[in-house]
């Protein structure tokens, strides 16, 4: 097996196995990682109970400055209904936590139903046959040899980059289920009320994430799957390192265009207004 073979290999086992870890429950992808946050969670939720009422003192003195407020009834109910919110929000922080996570890998799941994805990556028989013919002593088996090594060495690098972006969205993912009642904790008063709606959103914007990377492998599971006319036209024109060369180039040119779309998922998210 040549490197260039082989490299196919490398990335067609780090696909499948990243779609299959996209999928996966908060307990599925570490169990002991998973429980260790819930453990996190319980014992941050006695702390931001004690939050709460300093949160709630807090907004009602900033509240009581405005006097005219008081002439109107739901002045006075308002910061009543805020503190029974947060106290409910806090108590079943992780509940909510998970759930939303169960949607959005809904989502996910409804998407990935409307098309087959398949990442089996096979050389075409004609490179295949050009790699074989190759002699490895000739001018254009030594470049061929290089290549295959940088391709290797390119193809190692996007799959740690690929499956940092995976793994990273589950930490980020399980470090907000930890922290989830400090942040509702603030919901408690009026003029913290922001840190709870920009923790919510940065929690969207990591679920939103999964949301891209679907999508994206979903796209260049179609693109492997196209037909490599020009590299097997210059294999069957007698250039065979002209032809190995354009096959690696649309498959190096496919994984990187794949893994900078999963890459830019916060930013879209962030231009949707999700950060």
């Amino acid at each position: 097996m040549s490197n260039i073979e082989r490299a196919f290999k490398v990335w067609v086992d780090t696909l499948n196995d990243v779609f299959a870890t996209i999928f996966q429950s908060c307990n599925e992808w570490n169990p002991d990682v998973w429980q260790m946050i819930k453990d996190i969670n319980a014992g941050l939720t006695v702390v931001a109970a004690a939050m709460v009422p300093l949160f709630f003192l807090f907004g009602l003195i900033k509240s009581g400055m405005r006097l005219q407020d008081l002439r109107h009834p739901e002045a006075f109910f308002e910061p009543f209904i805020r503190l029974a919110l947060s106290v409910a929000f806090l108590n079943a922080a992780m509940t909510i936590m998970v759930y939303v996570f169960q949607i959005m890998q809904g989502v996910m799941g409804r998407i990935a139903g409307y098309g087959s994805v398949s990442f089996s990556m096979s050389v075409p028989e004609e490179i295949a046959e050009a790699l074989d013919d190759t002699s490895i002593l000739s001018f254009d088996g030594i470049m061929v040899g290089i290549v295959g090594l940088l391709l290797l060495l390119a193809v190692y690098i996007m799959a740690i980059i690929l499956l940092v972006l995976v793994w990273g969205r589950f930490l980020n993912m399980y470090i907000h289920c930890a922290i989830a009642p400090c942040f509702f904790s603030c919901l408690s008063a009026e003029p913290t009320q922001h840190f709870t709606a920009s923790f919510v959103k940065s929690y969207i914007n990591v679920l939103f994430q999964g949301v891209v990377i679907v999508l994206a492998l979903m796209i260049y599971s179609r693109l492997i799957s196209s037909d490599h006319t020009a590299a097997v036209a210059a294999v069957n024109d007698g250039d065979n390192f002209g032809g190995i060369m354009l096959y690696a180039k649309d498959f190096l040119v496919g994984g990187l265009v794949a893994l900078v779309t999963c890459k830019v998922g916060e930013q879209l998210a962030g231009k949707m207004g999700l950060q």
